[in-house]
This record gives structure tokens, sequence and C-alpha cells, in this order.
């Protein structure tokens, strides 16, 4: 059954105490709102309606719902759960009754969230749809993970070295050296770079190894493979 005028009265006047808390208040288990919720309207016997706030019934399907995303969530379904939520299906239903009252629908800036969020239920529904009606097998999945795993192994990777020299007659003079014997790792204790001079010309900022797609030709092409 509906809720009594004095009971509709008293849910108004506890709406308005609580309006300014509402941007804190979770969707679920909000204690003061449902509150309101089991103020204004008592329990329904219509087995088709979970409620009835201020003439308008509030579906079982609708609780149901709710109670199967808390499902999911690993939230078992006891008695205590279900009227938790049938509370606040009430205080949500006074919430929009109050926002109607007020035109605040109209407000602009309200009416750009709700076409955002119109927007983004369309989109889900459209990929949901798809892959409804075109399920991805999983011998596509794997042909695409040999593809992907092909073109990696195929692509050589390089472990990069540096000397940092402030001249080109120093990076001449090291070239020199270095092709006269001496090894890469005591010539870069001279680098410029505190990290590659301390790390054998391994930089210490690189966090994995380049690809040789990651390296510019010049590098490409001079680098060698470790």
């Amino acid at each position: 059954m509906s809720s009594s005028p004095s009971a509709r009265r008293l849910a108004a006047l506890a709406l308005a105490v609580s309006c300014s808390a509402l941007e804190s208040v979770p969707v679920l288990g909000a204690l003061a709102l449902t509150t309101v919720g089991a103020l204004a309207v008592p329990a329904v016997a219509q087995a088709q309606n979970a409620v009835v706030v201020n003439g308008k019934a509030i579906p079982k399907a609708k609780l149901d719902e709710f109670l199967k995303a808390l499902a999911a969530q690993g939230r078992a379904t006891t008695p205590e759960l279900r009227e938790m939520v049938r509370e606040e299906l009430i205080a949500r239903a006074l919430f929009v009754e109050e926002a109607e009252r007020k035109a605040l629908s109209r407000n602009s800036d309200v009416k750009q969230q709700l076409d955002a969020a119109r927007e983004d239920i369309l989109i889900r529904a459209v990929i949901r749809n798809h892959l409804k009606t075109h399920p991805i097998k999983d011998a596509e999945i794997q042909a695409e993970y040999d593809t992907l795993k092909a073109a990696q192994s195929a692509e050589k990777e390089y472990k990069a070295r540096h000397i940092l020299v402030e001249t080109e007659e120093a990076a001449k003079k090291i070239i020199a050296e270095l092709k006269g014997g001496a090894k890469f790792e005591e010539l870069a204790k001279q680098s410029k770079d505190p990290g590659s001079a301390a790390n054998g010309a391994i930089s210490t900022g690189t966090p994995q190894e380049p690809s040789s797609k990651s390296l510019v030709k010049p590098w490409q092409s001079s680098r060698r493979a470790s």
C-alpha cells in the first residue's frame, strides 16, 4: 500500500535535512537515506512490486537486479540485505521525486550529465550486442596470440650502451681506442653520463632493453647485438 499523508510529510522533512549530505552517501547501504525510505513507505504486500512510494510502484524485478549485482561482488543474499536494498530503492525514489518537483532535469549541467550517461549506456549496449551476435572463438584468440608472439620473437633486441662526451674530437678518440682493442667498459668511465659511467656504459635510466624498432636508424645500424 502507499504511504499516508503524515508519513509523506515526515519523509519530506527528513529528506530536506539529509539532502546536504547526498553526494557523500554510497549508492547502497546509506543508513540515513534508507531511514527516510522506511519512514515513507511500509512493506508492500503486492507480489509484483517491491514497494510503492507515494503512489509509484517499484517493481520487484528492480530489487532483484540490485541483489544480483551485489551477489556478483560476493555479497550473500540475506533477508537483511534484501531489506537494505528495498529501503535504498525507497530513498532513491524519494530523491528522484524531489528532483522532478524542482525541475532539476532542466538544469544545463544535469542535462549534460544525463546525456553523457545515456551515451555510455548505449555504447556498452552496442558492444554487448556485437559480442553476443559475433562471439570470439578460442581459436581466433589463439591465432592472434601466435601472430603477436611470432612478430615479437622475430624482432631483434639490443643492449644499448653509450659513452657521452662533449666534443666530436673526444668521440673520435674513443672510437679509435675501441678499434685498437680497448674495452668499452673501461672507456665508459670517462662518460659525462654518471649513470652509464658507473655501469659499464649501460644506462640505468632505461627500464627495459630497447627493441630494434625503438632505436633511430643511426643507432640501428651502429648497435651490435650483445
